[in-house]
């Protein structure tokens, strides 16, 4: 009795103990021609009837499972024959099939391959062998619970992203792909758009990213160019990594800083500014980007979000912000089309006439993840849209926009968004003037011929 044949035939596969393995098989009762080997050689075939249990499957609480024994009343988790798996699956450590209760003690190859929306998997201790790419494709797989001390093989989890992994010990994940968490504490998470996030319990990120890219327009005199923006913890540093390689630390208006952008959080019926972007928290956000700034003050591109040692909160329970009529809501897993709920126009989904960032419309296109969407008490009486000035005295983002200086019929003078005060420096470093403006163009008059610095910038005055 060899303990493992691995057999050429194109039928049998492999040999365990007096135990033969099939697949691809109906069940049946088969003639089976069998030979061992000895010291080396094969012995003669000799035929044997058997009955092979080939490809059964059985379908238990929304689970399917193959025998991997039936003389030891051992099962595995299998794909299903028609469909797919979907929602929070738990693997049970025993299951009641055909009259036998059975220890689930595999995951079969592939088997919740395909599933695009299988949210979570918790794994017992009980398994003790894993098959390969068995989360292949997973596309909306949040987050597995791994119980049990058998290796995660590499490329378990191709054509997934953002899966986090609970595993306790030393249990070895050899895809790359994901998140560790072991034992509460994460080494490095990097959090990606289009993909879900969730977590189930919060856990310790030694450091944690988030990366988009922002390049919606902002208009002067409008409130547009707004985005949404949820994230899973509080963020402690906001740079842009310039050609150079330099990175650049940005700030919101508000606070510290020489790069700033815009940030505002719901109160419930308006939104207002806001200074810092904490964990599971809705903000919608703008960066300064229209053709009328100085290049030196635009800041679209790829924004880095990110902290050290953070705190990754449970996304599964983040609370809405709550309004009387409305709730602005984070969303760490893509939302789809549904009654009620309003998400921020841009320009890849339709801005039926309206400037990009500045109208929340009903999601036909859904929301990506680490967004935030509107949604209404009352659907059947929600108006069309709801644009961002709809919400109280909330500024157009121009409004927080630094002061200028331009030329007006030959003269100096200050474009501002907003009363400011503006020093004239003469060339040999004396201030010769400071002026009081208000929103619009001041002229700057009544200089003498020469060279003078407004704003940082060099004025001739002729």
């Amino acid at each position: 009795k060899p303990r493992r044949i691995t057999a050429s035939n194109a039928v049998c596969y492999t040999v365990r103990d007096t135990v033969m393995e099939f697949r691809d098989l109906p069940s049946a009762l088969y003639t089976a021609r069998v030979r061992a080997i000895v010291k080396g050689s094969y012995s003669p075939y000799s035929n044997a009837v058997a009955s092979i249990f080939g490809d059964d499957t059985y379908e238990v609480d929304g689970l399917a499972y193959q025998f991997y024994s039936k003389s030891e009343n051992t099962v595995m988790v299998s794909s299903f024959r028609k469909g797919y798996y979907e929602g929070d699956v738990v693997i049970p450590e025993t299951v009641e099939i055909a009259g036998r209760t059975c220890s689930v003690i595999a995951i079969n190859d592939s088997a919740f391959a395909g599933s695009l929306h299988l949210r979570s998997v918790t794994v017992p201790a009980s398994i003790r062998m894993v098959g390969e790419r068995i989360f292949k494709g997973c596309h909306g797989l949040g987050y597995v619970m791994w119980n049990t001390s058998s290796e995660l093989a590499d490329e378990s989890f191709v054509g997934t992203g953002n899966v986090l992994v609970y595993v306790h010990g030393d249990t070895s994940v050899e895809d790359e792909r994901v998140t560790v968490i072991r034992d509460g504490e994460a080494d490095e998470v990097h959090c990606y758009v289009n993909y879900p996030f969730l977590t189930p319990e919060p856990f310790t990120a030694k450091l944690i990213s988030y990366t988009k890219n922002f390049n919606q327009k902002t208009v002067i005199g409008s409130a547009a160019g707004w985005e949404t923006l949820s994230l899973p913890f509080d963020v402690t540093e906001i740079y842009r990594v310039e050609e150079n390689k330099e990175a650049i630390e940005l700030t919101p208006y508000g606070a510290e800083g020489a790069h700033h952008f815009w940030l505002a959080r719901f109160n419930g019926s308006s939104f207002e500014y806001a200074t810092e972007i904490k964990a599971g928290e809705p903000y919608i956000i703008a960066f300064p980007n229209s053709d009328e700034y100085d290049p030196a003050k635009r800041l679209a591109g790829d924004i880095i979000f990110g902290a050290e040692n953070a705190q990754v909160i449970a996304t599964i329970d983040a609370e809405p912000v709550r309004g009387k009529n409305m709730d602005f809501c984070p969303v760490f897993v893509k939302q789809y089309k549904q009654g009620g709920v309003f998400a921020l126009n841009s320009y890849d989904e339709g801005t039926r006439n309206a400037l990009p960032g500045s109208v929340f419309y009903p999601n036909s296109l859904g929301q990506r993840t680490f967004g935030a969407v509107l949604k209404t008490k009352d659907a059947a009486s929600a108006p069309a849209s709801f644009p961002i000035r709809f919400f109280g005295e909330t500024r157009p983002v121009e409004s927080l926009v630094e002061p200028s200086v331009t030329y007006q019929q030959g003269e100096p003078a200050i474009v501002a968004y907003g009363p400011t005060t503006v020093d004239v420096v003469a060339a040999d470093g004396r201030c010769v003037r400071t002026l009081t403006v208000g929103e619009g163009i001041t002229p700057v008059q009544g200089l003498e011929k020469g060279v003078y610095v407004i704003l940082g910038h060099k004025v001739i005055v002729k």
